[in-house]
């Protein structure tokens, strides 16, 4: 998590535990959720690259989807 985020994983296991239940989201019959830790992985990668929808998305895109 380090080399996305820029913070320890302590840092950002708290950071999930903080904010966790407020962003979880429930599978449904059309999708399954994207997990809380890659939600918030992607959000600071956002703010703090500022890069693009495509480009977080080939970046953090899992190797089996």
């Amino acid at each position: 998590m380090q080399n996305l985020t820029g913070m320890s994983m302590s840092d950002f296991e708290k950071l999930a535990t903080i904010v966790g239940l407020q962003i979880a989201k429930r599978d449904t019959n059309f999708r399954e959720t994207i997990p809380i830790n890659e939600r918030i992985a992607v959000t600071l990668r956002f703010l703090a690259t500022r890069d693009s929808f495509g480009s977080l998305m080939y970046l953090l895109k899992s190797p089996n989807s």
